[in-house]
């Protein structure tokens, strides 16, 4: 069956729905800024014959931009919910597969559910993410991804019944060349053949089957909860010691005289009453 035929405005939506949402809501507020503004624009009517054809031209651009006013910002606005929706529905497959302890969520997911799990872990990883929609589920590089200067090419195969060949890693080596792309990742949800395995060493090319997606994909959540840990103040975390003479609470404090002088130690909040000390 051959490929249904899409609409120019059809084709808009489609790429504005792969863009982050918020640019497609920024499209949408200054079309309809520009084109509003254009549309009001007044023009003098003709006052003889050899002006007829630049008012009708002047009065062309307006009467289209009064229609285009409402048409494309509704466009791409619908495109950018299609992205906010898309964003979302990401998140909660990516979410849903780190609860999971095996792998098996992955080979349960259609390829479009498996292309944006895939989007989502760059994402995370600190990646600019751009899905180009590929070719369908067999092929073509679904995503682009970006960090600094650097762009890497990504494929990914949703494949259960047979691994990944050497064909598909040869292919995207060929793709990364034409791009100057710095580096390209292959990632399925079952295996590579032992030739794919061979082939993509020393040509930066990384192979992600699934178990691999799967442990860093928990790898990930483990970091959060690490960073999360490590970013409650060390002030919150220590706990004040106890005068060693009376019991009571200590405070920081610094020497202002003697060899000490300038060195900070730990001084009872009784002082003068008691003397006690600690060093830090």
């Amino acid at each position: 069956m051959g490929k249904r035929r899409t609409s120019t405005f059809e084709d808009i939506i489609g790429i504005v729905s792969r863009l982050p949402w918020w640019v497609g809501f920024l499209l949408a507020i200054v079309s309809f800024a520009v084109l509003r503004l254009i549309a009001g624009i007044q023009i003098e009517k003709p006052v003889g014959a050899n002006q007829f054809g630049a008012y009708a031209g002047k009065q062309l651009y307006v009467t289209l931009a009064n229609f285009g006013q409402y048409v494309f910002p509704a466009i791409f606005g619908f495109g950018s919910l299609i992205s906010f929706l898309k964003g979302r529905k990401q998140k909660k497959c990516y979410e849903e597969v780190q609860a999971q302890p095996s792998q098996n969520s992955l080979l349960n997911m259609s390829w479009q559910e498996f292309e944006g799990l895939v989007s989502e872990f760059f994402l995370r990883r600190g990646y600019s993410v751009k899905q180009t929609g590929g070719n369908g589920p067999d092929g073509g590089v679904d995503i682009v991804l970006s960090k600094g200067n650097d762009k890497y090419l990504v494929q990914c195969k949703q494949w259960k019944a047979y691994k990944v060949g050497v064909q598909v890693v040869r292919e995207l080596h060929g793709v990364m060349a034409a791009e100057r792309a710095a580096g390209g990742f292959v990632v399925t949800a079952g295996e590579f053949s032992a030739d794919a395995r061979e082939f993509a060493k020393g040509l930066n090319i990384h192979l992600f089957n699934g178990a691999r997606l799967h442990q860093m994909i928990l790898e990930t959540k483990q970091a959060v909860l690490v960073a999360e840990k490590e970013s409650i103040s060390p002030t919150t975390q220590r706990e004040d010691p106890a005068c060693p003479s009376c019991g009571t609470a200590m405070v920081l404090r610094m020497a202002k005289m003697g060899g000490n002088a300038g060195a900070q130690f730990w001084g009872c909040t009784q002082y003068p009453k008691c003397r006690g000390t600690l060093p830090t």
